[in-house]
């Protein structure tokens, strides 16, 4: 069977090597330079890797793990506390972490049969009018990227049950490795500098339109693309009403990644989120597991907090900011920064619950759709490991439609 695979992000990529296993010819089309999509790793001149895209893989990662493990690319910890941030250079303990999820949790089920109540009702519920000031809030509103007011109640469902991790992992050379390892065994089957168009199928077979004009045919094919790209790709089919409103209900986090090379270190404040706006840093430990590794990363979330740093003149702004924020280290050399908005092929950082998501979007993309499936975080959760899951999804979906 030969499947043309639109995208070579991480969901792609893993869709195209579980066909590759199983005996399938993967056709990949993808329409950067490069491979990984929004995984994304930048060295820097000291040889650190820092992420322009997903940072984190998390213990329960379980499906980015074992594709990891499978491609032999070590994973090691980052040792940084991501859900207890120092605040003003207090660390909450875990009986203050307790005491928050709890407090969201009983808001969240007093809201949960209010019509698309949103994660801002949430907090105010829990914590009252005030409650933009309280750490736990900027802790969300800084991952979720968007104004709280825009975002579903629903992502805060199950908080109190959330087990605390305080540590996740890496890939040693960077997160990118992963997909750069599928693209190197699968080198005679990519084709970067690709856009698609649009995607057409009968029952014969599938065709591809490339920008180019140039067409490429298959059995089937996934499109893993991210969510703007693939609500302006052509379909000469319908969508199934299932599928169209479950893309509906999502929206792209506006979002940017900072890196920069250090001197110097503090760790007891390896993770610190800013005071007033929603962005926060961390450093993680070096695979000696007694040091910070000489490089320091951040993460801005909300349009609102790229205007506050300035994102769209450079770097500046916000190295003024982490000067003011971490005095205890000396940055070393230009930093990098990606504001994954502006982005020509992705338009958003990831994708997020908006007011109109329901539990019946979630199994949404739970069948091919013909010959053709769907892949990307938005058809799961918006994480790397979510990307691997939809795509090992998408490659067994069009293997049974074709069979």
């Amino acid at each position: 069977m030969r499947v043309v695979v639109v995208g070579a992000g991480l969901a792609g990529l893993s869709a195209a090597w579980e066909l590759y296993k199983a005996g399938h010819e993967p056709v990949i089309l993808e329409a950067r330079d490069r491979v990984g999509g929004r995984s994304y790793s930048h060295r820097l001149e000291n040889g650190e890797f820092v992420e322009r895209g997903g940072e984190f893989i998390e213990p329960h990662d379980f499906a980015i793990r074992h594709l990891a493990a499978e491609l032999g690319i070590p994973l090691v910890s980052h040792n940084v506390p991501f859900h207890r941030r120092s605040v003003d250079g207090h660390r909450p303990s875990l009986r203050d972490i307790a005491r928050e999820r709890q407090a969201i949790d009983d808001a969240y089920h007093a809201l949960q049969h209010t019509p698309r109540a949103s994660a801002a009702e949430v907090f105010e519920v829990a914590f009252g009018a005030d409650f933009r000031s309280e750490r736990a809030y900027k802790q969300w509103a800084t991952s979720l990227a968007l104004d709280l007011e825009t975002v579903s109640a629903r992502v805060l469902e199950g908080t109190a049950l959330a087990t605390l991790v305080e540590d996740g992992n890496r890939a040693l050379s960077g997160n990118q490795s992963i997909a750069m390892e599928i693209a190197r065994r699968l080198s005679p089957h990519l084709q970067l500098a690709e856009p698609v168009e649009a995607v057409s199928q009968t029952s014969r077979g599938v065709e591809v339109t490339l920008m180019s004009g140039r067409t490429v045919p298959g059995d089937a094919a996934i499109v893993a693309v991210p969510l703007p790209l693939l609500r302006e790709m052509t379909f000469t089919f319908p969508l199934p009403d299932r599928v169209q409103t479950a893309l509906e209900h999502r929206s792209m986090a506006v979002a940017a990644k900072y890196g920069v090379a250090v001197v110097g270190e503090a760790p007891g404040d390896s993770a610190m989120q800013h005071p007033t706006q929603l962005w926060w840093s961390c450093q993680s430990v070096s695979t000696d597991a007694e040091h910070r590794r000489p490089a320091l990363s951040g993460f801005a979330g909300s349009a609102h907090t790229l205007r506050e740093l300035r994102t769209s003149e450079g770097a500046a702004g916000w190295s003024t900011a982490l000067r003011q924020l971490r005095p205890d280290v000396q940055l070393v050399g230009d930093a990098v920064i990606t504001d994954w908005s502006e982005e020509m092929w992705s338009r958003g950082a990831y994708s997020v619950p908006n007011l109109e998501w329901s539990p019946s979007d979630a199994t949404a993309f739970d069948e091919p759709i013909g010959r053709v499936a769907l892949a990307g975080e938005h058809t799961t959760m918006g994480s790397l490991n979510g990307a691997v899951v939809s795509g090992r999804r998408a490659a067994q979906q069009v293997a049974r439609a074709v069979a």
